[in-house]
C-alpha cells in the first residue's frame, strides 16, 4: 500500500499504527501534514536539524519506549546528554513497574509522573515534565485498562 500526503510519500512499511495516519489524515489540512516530521534520528542528526532551530520551538516533546525504566535509566542519560536540546516533555513507554518511584529525581529540572498497570509488573508510562511548567493530572480521561497518564500542562518560555 502507498499514500501519499501532499508531497511526502508513505509506504505501508512506514507506518505501523493505521489508524493513527487515517485520524491524523481526516483531521489536517495537506498544508499541516506538510510541516510534520515523523523521521528517526540519530543524536548527532538531530543535533545537526535542530541547531539554529530552538528559537523557533513552541512545544519539545521526547518519546522512548525505555522498555524498564530501572534497567535503562543509565542509558536514558547518557543518551540525553548526547542531546544538545532541553525538552519540554519527555514521555517513556514500558516503564516497568521495578523501584518506579525512585526515579522521580533522575532527570534534574524536571518532575515525574507516571501510571502502571495493577495486572502487570511490565506496561506503564512514565512522563518528565520540565519543572517551569505547570501540569496537571486529568483523571476524568484515564481508562483503567491502558497504559496512559493524561496530563494537561502549560508551557512557560523563558
Amino acid at each position: 500500500m502507498h499514500s501519499t500526503l501532499g508531497s511526502l510519500s508513505v509506504t505501508e512499511c512506514d507506518i505501523v499504527n493505521h489508524d493513527f495516519l487515517h485520524m491524523f489524515k481526516s483531521m489536517y489540512s495537506q498544508n499541516v501534514l506538510n510541516n510534520f516530521s515523523f523521521d528517526y534520528f540519530t543524536s548527532d542528526s538531530f543535533n545537526e536539524k535542530i541547531t539554529g532551530c530552538e528559537n523557533r520551538i513552541k512545544l519539545s516533546i521526547l518519546h522512548l519506549n525505555i522498555r524498564s525504566l530501572n534497567n535503562n535509566h543509565e542509558e536514558l542519560c547518557e543518551f540525553l546528554r548526547t542531546i544538545h536540546h532541553e525538552f519540554d516533555v519527555i514521555i517513556l513507554s514500558e516503564i516497568w513497574s521495578y523501584n518506579v518511584s525512585l526515579y522521580s529525581n533522575l532527570l534534574s529540572g524536571y518532575n515525574f509522573l507516571y501510571d502502571l498497570l495493577s495486572a502487570s509488573s511490565v506496561g506503564g508510562v512514565g512522563i518528565y515534565v520540565q519543572s517551569s511548567h505547570a501540569y496537571c493530572i486529568i483523571d476524568d480521561f484515564k481508562i483503567s485498562s491502558a497504559n496512559e497518564c493524561p496530563v494537561e500542562f502549560s508551557i512557560a518560555r523563558k
